[in-house]
């Protein structure tokens, strides 16, 4: 029994020593050797064919050669930057999809009928309903590949839907405005669209998983409450703050919020969880609990959050955004999170390496972040003349730091300069996390929705009293 004791805490040991390691702000080497490998799958971004593995390994391998002769130190990290760069470019590399005979991109720009089980969840559309179609059969042969395809309102399908369409197979392409659709579909693994607006067959149910099915099922109860309980678009409007719910808001209300430049905040990200996260913390740690049991009582409704939200890639990693920004305020020192952020980008990027380009939610996410970790430290003296109570202080800063971290990516990627934003942006990103702590109350009656309804109202009133001043926006 001594000698199990004596292993666990040899184990114990080891482990304090490996997340002192990731952790602490002084592994300077660790933190480059991180970037280094984002580098890598950063470069590779910009190649539209993978590399060839001899052109990585090789290198690497001489210079490992060269670096096992040389005992400096400083050596000893070039050798491990080099090998997590190639490293980066080979994680990237295996990213390309399957192409030609016996894959979907046999049947580009014809006519077929496609049965596939449905892999997520269906986004609502005004005319229609938005599928991703896997374990493909194509006129009755299987095929490799996910399909995003169309189809008509009736039947309404759901995930783990086996579905049967006849449907125009398409190659996604590179849209007129210059945006890079086929790799923003690529992203998620699907490599051709299809118009389904067919008469669609459902030949069996329950054919994913079970826990997800579940999950599922509260989900869109919880969106079917806010809409008995709030009117449109708030309950929309809500469903994608709170849960990323990707049901279409009117064309109108989203133009007013790209005029404005407040796109972001109609979907749930590592801004609005970090930000309600960082919020809650200290209202916990001000009135109710000590910090230790605030950090870990928001880290269970963290977990529970993203679960009920449906735990799919996004809400994920909203949930980790979210985590890390707790961890900064309950250890009070935000530098010291640096590691531990660039180990957890790493660890994301390996799963899906597309998402450092490809993915824009991903890379707000990661922006928004970091500014509460880094920015809000350092700016919040300036503001001590606001209030504490109900965390008020904490929610404008917030929204200040995000706002300029975030902001010349928005203008970057969306090709329009809002010249609003940055006064739109102070004026409603306070609301949102207020919306989300108020958004369980929603759920239970009409009467008790009223804060969130708020809060909604006046983030839709400033939207579109914003989008209205001219020339709000510069279209590049």
């Amino acid at each position: 029994m001594t000698k199990v004791l004596n292993i666990m805490g040899s184990e114990s040991n080891k482990s304090r020593k490996l997340l002192s390691f990731v952790f602490e702000s002084r592994h300077e080497n660790f933190f480059v050797i991180l970037c280094s490998f984002i580098f890598g799958i950063l470069l590779h971004s910009f190649i539209e064919s993978p590399v060839d593995w001899h052109f990585t390994l090789i290198p690497t391998a001489i210079f490992i050669l060269l670096c096992a002769f040389l005992s400096s130190k400083r050596f000893q990290v070039s050798f491990a930057c080099a090998a997590a760069f190639a490293f980066g470019i080979l994680v990237y590399s295996q990213s390309f999809p399957l192409l030609g005979r016996g894959t979907i991109s046999e049947y580009y720009e014809s006519n077929a009928r496609i049965e596939g089980v449905v892999s997520k969840e269906t986004v609502l559309l005004e005319d229609g309903q938005r599928v991703a179609l896997d374990a493909l059969f194509v006129n009755s042969e299987p095929v490799n590949g996910r399909v995003l395809a169309e189809i008509n309102v009736f039947p309404q399908v759901e995930y783990g839907d086996r579905i049967s369409v006849l449907a125009s197979v398409k190659e996604p392409k590179i849209s007129e405005s210059g945006f890079r659709y086929d790799r923003f579909l690529l992203k998620d693994g699907i490599t051709a669209t299809a118009d389904a607006r067919s008469e669609t067959e459902i030949i069996s149910k329950q054919n994913g998983s079970a826990v997800k099915q579940t999950v599922l099922r509260i989900k869109n109860r919880i969106l079917e409450a806010y809409a008995r309980n709030l009117p449109e678009p708030h309950a929309s409007f809500l469903g994608g703050i709170v849960l990323g719910a990707r049901k279409s808001l009117p064309e109108s209300l989203s133009d007013a919020f790209r005029a404005t430049g407040t796109s972001h905040i109609v979907a749930a990200s590592g801004y609005n969880v970090g930000i309600v996260s960082s919020i809650l913390f200290a209202f916990l740690t001000r009135y109710l609990f000590s910090r230790r049991t605030a950090f870990w009582f928001m880290i269970i409704g963290i977990s529970v959050y993203v679960l009920i939200a449906g735990a799919d890639s996004a809400i994920v990693r909203a949930g980790i955004m979210g985590a890390l920004v707790l961890l900064s305020r309950h250890l009070g020192r935000g530098a010291h999170v640096r590691n531990l952020f660039a180990f957890t980008a790493c660890a994301m990027l390996i799963v899906n390496p597309r998402l450092l380009v490809d993915d824009v939610g991903f890379e707000l996410s990661f922006l928004a972040t970091a500014a509460l970790i880094y920015l809000v430290p350092k700016i919040e003296e300036r503001f001590e003349f606001l209030p504490e109570a109900f965390a008020l202080r904490e929610s404008f800063v917030s929204s200040i730091a995000a706002t300029a971290f975030t902001l010349p990516l928005i203008v970057f990627r969306f090709g329009t300069i809002s010249l609003i934003s940055p006064i739109a942006n102070l004026f409603i990103l306070p609301f949102v996390p207020y919306a989300m702590i108020f958004s369980p109350l929603a759920m239970i009656d009409p009467i008790f929705s009223a804060p969130a309804w708020a809060c909604l109202d006046a983030m839709l009133k400033f939207v579109s009293l914003f989008s209205s001043v001219p020339f709000a926006s510069i279209t590049l």
